[in-house]
Formats: structure tokens, sequence, C-alpha cells
């Protein structure tokens, strides 16, 4: 594959990753001053200024995973792993609205358990395709069980 290819198939899928990142900061603002502000919080609630480059980093983490995955496309059936990808990412961008768009705190952390167990997934089987993509995936599964603790206990 030509290198310019390479590059643009790097810049669409970190382009789609923080789009997903981007479409839940729309329903996180407004809720972040009023209603989020009311609730209980666990102990080791981090700051609300840490989500961001948290989020920015695993949006990038999981671009360059599913990126190095891709690449293989040709030598390995990578569409299982396209499709952990897909639904993943998917509804990693429906758990901010369920959250803090419409406050459905037990249905998003039904959500965030699922999405762990797809992350989880989507690590496990990449191992066998591109190592360094499943291992780009552990810090996003580590952040997903730790918000789900998070969700948890606020709800």
């Amino acid at each position: 594959m030509n290198k310019y290819k390479d590059i643009l198939n790097l810049a669409a899928i970190i382009i789609l990753c923080f789009l997903a990142g981007a479409f839940g900061t729309l329903f996180t603002r407004r809720s972040l001053e009023t209603w989020y502000k009311q609730l209980y919080k666990p102990l080791f609630q981090p700051p609300n200024w840490i989500f961001g480059p948290v989020w920015s980093f695993l949006y990038l983490s999981m671009a360059v995973s599913f990126w190095l995955v891709w690449r293989k496309r040709a030598t390995v059936s990578i569409k299982s792993l396209a499709w952990l990808f897909v639904i993943q990412l998917i509804l990693n961008a429906c758990w901010t609205p369920l959250f803090f768009g419409w406050h459905q705190m037990f249905l998003a952390f039904l959500l965030l358990l699922v999405l762990t167990i797809l992350v989880g997934a989507y690590a496990l089987h990449s191992w066998k395709v591109s190592k360094p993509a499943s291992l780009l995936f552990l810090p996003y599964w580590m952040w997903l069980c730790f918000a789900s603790y998070l969700n948890f206990m606020i709800l």
C-alpha cells in the first residue's frame, strides 16, 4: 500500500474516533454545571478537567489500534474486528447522551458494561492480528472499567 493512502486511512480513522467524542460533548457541556454538579460523586472521582485529555488520548489510541488492524486486511480477515470496532465506537458515542443528556444513569451503566465487554473482546482478538493494536486498546478498557465504577457509584 502506498504511504499516501496509508496516511489518509489513519487520518480518516482518527477523525471518525474524534467525531464520536465530539458528539458526546454536545450533551456534556449543558449538564456539567447544572445536573451533574448536584450528583453524589464517589471518593475516586477525578476532577472534570481530566476527562478531556484522557479521552483525547484514548480516541487517538483507539484510532491507531484500528489502523494497525486495518493495514493487515490483505493478509488476515479483519471482518469481526472491524465490526467490534464500529459497534464499540457507536456505543461509546451513545453513553454520553444517555448519561448527561437524558440522565438515564442505569441504562448508561448497562451500556458501559456491554461496551467494556466489547472493548475487551476487541483487545483480545486483535492480539492475533497485531499485538501493538491489542495493547493500544488496553488503556481504553481499563478506563471503561473505572468509568463503570464511577457510573455505578453515582447511580
